[in-house]
């Protein structure tokens, strides 16, 4: 498993090709985005609680609400990637390959956590991401770019709404963020 998440950092296609076509490495792609939720629940869990405290600390209830988000947000990214992708780009894939294949783009989030090195998880996250969705979806640059897009303006929308309803405006930035 670590060789595969190396090769997905490293942007390796023929790893996103294999873990597209192969179901058996559905566990491998939970535990990424597990590992990653956890990082961000311990990084949100810093953050939550020295911008909502009075006192730098941990906040572990912060930390479960970030990981939780987290993983909702993976599920439902994938879901979104897929049916814009499929629907709108001629994309050839199922639910199933789409979360794998971004399930192991997902990698890039470990490195968040890293002070000061952690900046460049964003860049890094936008590329396992953009390859995830190409390789997933089996389209050209130009159609993964637009599904990229389109999908991060369907979280940005969901976002606002929740937020507007006062109910998981987190869920919709924790999806922007990874």
């Amino acid at each position: 498993m670590i060789n595969r998440i190396i090769r997905a950092l490293k942007l390796d296609v023929s790893l996103y090709n294999e873990v597209e076509h192969d179901a058996s490495y559905d566990n491998e792609a939970y535990i990424i985005v597990a590992i990653a939720a956890v990082l961000s629940g311990i990084g949100g869990g810093f953050k939550l609680n020295m911008s909502g405290g009075s006192h730098m600390g941990f906040s572990l209830v912060s930390a479960i609400i970030a990981i939780v988000l987290a993983f909702v947000a993976y599920l439902v990214t994938s879901y979104i990637v897929f049916y814009i992708g499929t629907k709108f780009f001629e994309g050839e894939a199922t639910y199933g390959e789409m979360r794998r294949t971004l399930g192991y783009a997902y990698a890039a989030n470990f490195i968040s956590i890293i002070p000061c090195i952690g900046i460049l998880a964003i860049p890094w996250s936008i590329a396992t991401y953009f390859i995830a969705t190409r390789e997933g979806l089996d389209v050209d640059n130009g159609k993964a770019a637009l599904t990229v897009i389109i999908s991060w303006a369907v979280w940005l929308v969901i976002a606002i709404i929740l937020g507007v309803l006062g109910i998981g405006a987190g869920l919709g930035m924790a999806a922007l963020g990874s």
